[in-house]
């Protein structure tokens, strides 16, 4: 048992002391990698800007120059709170007429 304790022991050690890991490498490599797909980026956006500006102007012109009118109720471009609510002053003018011309 102490045998193969030991043998266990001398396999594993060598193997966890060169599996040591240098971080300030994998950062170093981490950065220049995040530098590059940001510099990629730029071009891609300056690329891009520059296709954009170059598109040509468009005009459309219509040759007929005919216009339809059609007829429109003059309640379908009210608000439906200018439909549902009446104004009072006309009605409190057409009862003081009314007192008026009673007197």
């Amino acid at each position: 048992m102490k045998k193969q304790l030991l043998i266990s022991l001398c396999l594993i050690l060598p193997s966890v002391s060169f599996a040591k890991v240098d971080f300030g490498s994998l950062i170093k490599e981490n950065t220049q990698a995040q530098k590059e797909l940001h510099q990629g980026l730029r071009d891609n956006l300056k690329e891009a800007r520059q296709e954009t500006t170059k598109r040509e102007r468009i005009v459309v012109v219509e040759s007929k120059g005919t216009s339809y009118n059609a007829p429109t109720n003059s309640n379908l471009l009210k608000f439906e709170k200018e439909k549902s609510y009446h104004n009072h002053t006309e009605d409190l003018d057409r009862i003081a007429t009314e007192m008026s011309g009673a007197e």
